[in-house]
C-alpha cells in the first residue's frame, strides 16, 4: 500500500536499531474498543462524522509503546477555512496521495485541488482562497501553493536542500510560515532538528525565527506556540514565541510525556493539543484531544475514547473542536469529526 511512507517507515526502525534504541511492541486494543462513537466521560459533548471511509482521509501509522509514549508523525492532515464552510483534507486514492476540498455545509461532492503523488500537510491561507502544502519532488520536501477552488497553476514557495513542511499562513500580512526539518545520527542517537522559517510571498525575503514545530497563531499573529525536542528528555514540550519581542515561553512539559499538535483557540486564550493518556490493566494507553490555558493552568482532557484523537483544529467560532479520530466503526478506520464542546470547555 503507501510505499514511501512503508519506507520511511522501515527506515526509521532501521535508524533506531543502528544507533541502539529498543523498539518495544504493545499490542493493539481489541477492533471492539473503536465501535463506540462516545464513551461515558465525554458525556455534554456531541461528536459528528464529517468525512467518510470512502473518503480516505489519509493517517498516521501509531504505535504506543511500554514506556508510555507515541511513535508516529505528526502531519497536518487536514485544515477547516477561515470562514469555517470547508475543510481540506490529506486523501488516498489511487495509490495517490492528494487533497481535497469538502464543503461543511453539506455542498457537493469533494472537489481534488493536488493532482500529485504524495501531497502532505496543508493550510488554509488568510483569506481562504489559496491552500499551501508539502510535495516531494527531486528529492526534497518543499513548500507549495495553489487555489482553494479554482486555477491549476501551481506556485512554488521554498528551494533549499532541507526538507522544509508543516506551511501556515498568520492572520495578515504576506509571509508564510513553515518548519525546516532534519533527522540524522549525533553520538549514536538520532537526532531531529527543527526551525520556523518565513517566507514573504511578495518580496520573497526569508526569515529563520527559532527551534521548533507544529506553529499556530495567536489572533493577533505576534505569537504562535509551537512542540519543540527537549534536548535531554528527548520529549518535545509546548513553547510560545513571541515574533515581536523575541521572546520564547515555556507552556507545556512533563516527565515522561510528549506533546502535539499546539493549536490556539479564535479569541486566543486556550490551547488544544494531543498527548498519551496513561492505560491501564484493562486498557491500552491512547492520544487524546486536551486543553489548556495559554499559561500553563487549568489543563483539561477532553477525549476519553479508546481509539486515538488526535490532529485538533477549532472551528472559527471556538464552539468547536475538528479531530482526526478512530471512534465510531469496528474497524478503527480514521476519519475527522467535530466535537461540538459542552459549557465550560
Amino acid at each position: 500500500m503507501r510505499l514511501r511512507h512503508w519506507l520511511s517507515g522501515l527506515a526509521l526502525f532501521m535508524l533506531m536499531t543502528l544507533v541502539g534504541c529498543k523498539v518495544p511492541y504493545v499490542a493493539p486494543p481489541p477492533p471492539d474498543y473503536y465501535a463506540p462513537v462516545t464513551v461515558p466521560q465525554e458525556a455534554g459533548m456531541k461528536f459528528t462524522r464529517i468525512t467518510t471511509d470512502e473518503d480516505r482521509v489519509r493517517y498516521p501509522t501509531v504505535s504506543v509503546w511500554s514506556d508510555g509514549l507515541a511513535r508516529f508523525t505528526p502531519r497536518k492532515f487536514f485544515a477547516v477555512s477561515p470562514d469555517g464552510t470547508k475543510m481540506v483534507f490529506m486523501g488516498w486514492k489511487d495509490n495517490k496521495g492528494n487533497l481535497y476540498i469538502k464543503d461543511l455545509r453539506g455542498g457537493p461532492a469533494l472537489l481534488q485541488r493536488t493532482f500529485r503523488d504524495d501531497i502532505q500537510d496543508v493550510a488554509f491561507s488568510a483569506d481562504g482562497a489559496r491552500l499551501a502544502f508539502g510535495d516531494y519532488r527531486e528529492s526534497n520536501w518543499n513548500i507549495y501553493m495553489v487555489g482553494s477552488e479554482e486555477g491549476a497553476a501551481v506556485r512554488q514557495l521554498t528551494s533549499s536542500t532541507i526538507d522544509e513542511r508543516w506551511p501556515v499562513f498568520p492572520p495578515a500580512g504576506s509571509a508564510i510560515y513553515y518548519v525546516q526539518e532534519e533527522v540524522e545520527a549525533v553520538s549514536g542517537r538520532a537526532t531531529e532538528r527543527s526551525s520556523i522559517w518565513s517566507s514573504d510571498l511578495n518580496t520573497g525575503t526569508v526569515i529563520q525565527y527559532a527551534a521548533g514545530k507544529c506553529p499556530s497563531f495567536t489572533p493577533d499573529g505576534k505569537k504562535a506556540a509551537v512542540t519543540r525536542r527537549n534536548p535531554e528528555t528527548r520529549l518535545d514540550e509546548v513553547w510560545l514565541i513571541d515574533f515581536e519581542k523575541g521572546q520564547e515561553v515555556l507552556v507545556l512539559s512533563a516527565k515522561g510525556r510528549t506533546y502535539y499538535y499546539p493549536t490556539i483557540s479564535p479569541e486566543g486564550s486556550r490551547i488544544a493539543f494531543a498527548t498519551v493518556s496513561p492505560g491501564s490493566a484493562s486498557t491500552p494507553a491512547n492520544l487524546d484531544i486536551y486543553t489548556v490555558m495559554m499559561d500553563g493552568t487549568q489543563q483539561t482532557q477532553l477525549t476519553f475514547h479508546l481509539g486515538h484523537d488526535i490532529c485538533p483544529q477549532w472551528s472559527p467560532d471556538g464552539k468547536s473542536i475538528y479531530v482526526l479520530s478512530q471512534r465510531g466503526n469496528v474497524a478503527g478506520n480514521w476519519n475527522v469529526w467535530r466535537m461540538d464542546l459542552k459549557a465550560g470547555n
